[in-house]
């Protein structure tokens, strides 16, 4: 028999066997160390980095803005949208994730984002100061590294990319 060294298992790990979300493949992991000191894996969507953002400065593109560190946009269902940086499950030292607004406030009241509200995490809450300044580092990072790749550089933002 093929199964494996277990019969009586469904496979090895469910985790990482099965996806009952679908989200597979749409996000990428990376690691992300912040100013404030902190290292996280951050889950990245694709970003369209040439999208056309209509500003108060004029139209800029995802990649002018994040390089400003600012939250790029992407479009869904048809509108856009832009990108959260979101502490999973409200852990200031935990992973993040680029949520778009939408999915963010369509899932905000649920156990899979905010399981602790209306508290914070008990024992990691969000220092919002300090993030503030990690989340523009964040973008600026992730700007640098879309401009290495398209240079060609071998050498890539260490810092999230």
């Amino acid at each position: 028999m093929l199964g494996g060294f277990n019969l009586y298992q469904y496979a090895p790990s469910p985790i990482g066997w099965i996806d009952p979300l679908g989200l597979a493949g749409f996000f990428t992991p990376s690691t992300f160390t912040a100013p404030s000191g902190s290292t996280h894996t951050v889950y990245q969507q694709v970003i369209d980095w040439d999208l056309p953002v209509n500003t108060r400065e004029g139209v800029k593109t995802n990649l002018d803005l994040a390089s400003e560190g600012r939250s790029p946009f992407v479009v869904k269902n048809g509108s856009y949208s832009q990108l959260n940086l979101h502490h999973s499950k409200q852990d200031g030292l935990g992973s993040l994730f680029e949520l778009s607004a939408d999915t963010h406030k369509r899932f905000g009241n649920t156990n899979a984002l905010h399981p602790h509200l209306p508290a914070q995490h008990p024992i990691n809450p969000v220092n919002r100061d300090l993030f503030n300044g990690d989340r523009g580092a964040y973008w600026e990072g992730r700007a640098q590294t879309e401009i290495n790749r398209r240079a060609g550089s071998p050498k890539l933002s260490g810092n999230c990319g």
